[in-house]
């Protein structure tokens, strides 16, 4: 779930001048990234939804929720499709950037990066919830350990339990950060990328439909892929092909008004799917309406710049937005179900539950992701 910073005026005002193909003469040290940079305040916006979505979720199953949550505990996994799609998105610009500006992707320094982002906040966590089972607030699996541990909860690999079975979302990102990165490099013709991009979103229905009868290994890993496609794509169309894009998106009818009613039969036939109705039907058309909506989303709010978008820039739902990767590691253990813990725990009550996934997200963000971001610039990898 986690993601980085960007310049406004690079998403805004990409560079007409530079070709899809060609990569420009090297500017700066390869090793510079452009990832310390001011945010686009309306994508902070769409990581607080999409972490808003998460909570409201994992609250329909918590001690203490009040009824009209109850319906609502299957809507979570649309707030981590949000999060892979801009994940792809910020992703693939930082690369396409530092492409254009050093000449080349040097990845032993991208990986570094993600390493600096994402491991730091997620020791914490799993530190702080080692504290949590020494004092008896839950039983310590070791099979769920080594499975967030090695990234492979998304995977049949290890045993799981609650407290870490958020990090099959993580597992997912840490794999697209390993593999994405070399198909980047390997296929320089960013045009054939964008061909590769949208044919996986154009097979979703289908491996989703697959994945649910024949491929249970695999459920959480494949059906999720094209929410990182549909990031990576607009990226890339982005940089190549702006003008076009832009003027085929400002093109449509209504453009809110179809946006909005995309968004209803999307998040409707996504509630049906987790209901397991008619899985045959509810299972591809949610593959297909999801990955579109959050297409056209990401669109109005990083090229387009709607101006409803601005709300999305609203300083409460930027400063979610800016503590939702700690928030999303932490609240796993706060909102557990009924049984998973030893005793009764106030903290594990709602609301009482998501004032401290919140205070804990927002303190792990100010102590430990804030003082990464510095050992980035401090070690220059960005």
């Amino acid at each position: 779930m986690p993601d980085t910073a960007i310049r406004s005026a690079e998403i805004y005002a990409p560079p007409a001048a530079v070709e899809p193909h060609a990569a420009p003469a090297p500017q700066t040290n390869p090793q510079t990234a452009p990832e310390a940079a001011a945010r686009i305040a309306e994508l902070d916006g769409l990581r607080a939804l999409s972490i808003g979505v998460v909570l409201i979720g994992h609250s329909g199953s918590v001690a203490g929720h009040p009824p009209w949550l109850a319906p609502l505990r299957t809507v979570g996994v649309i707030g981590v499709e949000l999060f892979l799609t801009i994940s792809g998105f910020i992703i693939t610009h930082l690369m396409v950037r530092e492409q254009q500006r050093c000449g080349r992707l040097n990845l032993r320094y991208f990986w570094a990066r993600r390493a600096l982002r994402i491991l730091p906040p997620l020791a914490a966590m799993m530190g702080g919830f080692a504290v949590a089972a020494a004092a008896g607030v839950f039983y310590w699996s070791w099979p769920s350990f080594f499975s967030a541990l090695t990234f492979t909860r998304n995977l049949p690999i290890f045993g799981t339990d609650w407290f870490f079975g958020h990090t099959w979302s993580l597992s997912i990102e840490e794999q697209f950060y390993a593999i994405w990165p070399l198909l980047f490099v390997g296929f320089r013709a960013r045009r054939n990328l964008a061909r590769g991009l949208f044919g996986v979103i154009l097979l979703a229905p289908m491996v989703a439909l697959v994945c649910e009868f024949h491929w249970a290994p695999v459920r959480n890993l494949l059906p999720f892929v094209p929410y990182l496609a549909v990031g990576c794509l607009l990226a890339l169309l982005m940089h190549g092909e702006c003008s076009e894009l832009r003027r085929r998106l400002q093109a449509l009818p209504h453009r809110g008004f179809f946006l909005a009613a995309l968004i209803i039969a999307a998040c409707a036939a996504a509630w049906l799917r987790n209901q397991h109705r008619e899985p045959w039907l509810w299972v591809p058309l949610d593959a297909s309406l999801m990955p579109a909506t959050l297409f056209l989303l990401l669109a109005e709010t990083a090229l387009l710049r709607a101006r409803w978008t601005r709300l999305l820039a609203w300083t409460p739902l930027r400063a979610l937005g800016l503590w939702s990767y700690s928030i999303y590691l932490w609240q796993q253990l706060f909102f557990g179900p009924d049984g998973v813990y030893h005793r009764h725990w106030v903290w594990s009550t709602w609301p009482f539950n998501v004032a401290a996934a919140l205070a804990c997200g927002a303190l792990s963000y100010w102590l430990i992701e804030r003082n990464s971001g510095r050992l980035k610039s401090i070690l220059r990898l960005g």
